[in-house]
């Protein structure tokens, strides 16, 4: 598979990941292999899947054109009628817009974390899937930044595919902002950033991605408090002491 294909570039850092291998040794075995034998050792066709729908969406293309457009992304066609219509569609794009996409990515890399959820819901009580925690199932944004980063993985080089430039400084301040926001809606609304209510109250219309399961846990009170909150803080958006400390700057401390 060429190194320069979407799919190729987001398997890299998996197989790194997940062999202890060095770039030259994930380098070398993606450009000698096809999908299945590197999918075989770096299972990430699903993520790939989730992302390609949110980028194909985005440019008009229906559920339907937007799978054929995922199987051209996993270079498993041989013509890309679909890559070619998105590329031609983003040519049309300012390079000033592209240069300042990052408002346009967070909200991307949400709809891929919420198409995950949606997947993923029913394992909502199961103690671990994967690394995929009950804490993961509220904003992505709450979920924090090593996260955002690891949907980045595959939608990163899918955008870039088309144009886009990708600025993790610019993600993160980004992400930071629309924490900021979240806190601030919720001191308008109980006095303080108070995350337990937040969340109780369906964290600003994400529960419709929440089965009734899954809502009927997330206002249970001591749950919430004792668990999800706790999680947040552990392993959430919690881990960015740089963003906490800005935010106890702003008397928005959880």
């Amino acid at each position: 598979m060429k190194l320069t294909e979407p799919y190729a570039i987001a398997a890299i850092p998996t197989l790194i990941e997940k062999k202890n291998w060095s770039q030259a040794q994930a380098e070398k075995f993606v450009k000698n292999n096809y999908f299945d034998q590197i999918e075989s050792e770096a299972p990430i066709f699903m993520f790939m899947i989730h992302a390609a729908h949110v980028v194909g969406k985005h440019f008009g293309l229906t559920p339907e054109q937007c799978e054929k457009y995922a199987q051209e992304l996993l270079c498993r066609t041989l013509t890309r009628p679909y890559r070619n219509k998105i590329n031609r569609q983003a040519k049309r794009i300012s390079t000033a817009e592209k240069q300042n996409s990052a408002k346009l990515m967070i909200s991307m890399l949400s709809e891929a974390h919420n198409f995950w959820l949606n997947a993923k819901s029913r394992e909502f009580f199961l103690n671990k899937m994967y690394d995929f925690e009950q804490y993961q199932y509220l904003p992505l944004v709450l979920v924090g930044w090593e996260r955002i980063k690891f949907y980045l993985r595959f939608m990163g080089p899918i955008m870039e595919d088309i144009g886009y430039r990708i600025n993790e400084e610019d993600l993160k301040y980004e992400y930071r902002q629309q924490v900021f926001e979240i806190a601030n809606v919720c001191k308008r609304n109980y006095g303080t950033f108070d995350l337990k209510q937040y969340i109780i109250n369906g964290c600003n219309g994400h529960d419709q991605w929440w089965v009734p399961e899954i809502k009927s846990a997330m206002t249970d009170v001591n749950f919430v408090q004792n668990v999800i909150v706790v999680e947040l803080k552990e392993n959430g958006f919690g881990k960015d002491k740089e963003l906490m400390a800005q935010l106890a700057a702003n008397n928005l401390m959880i």
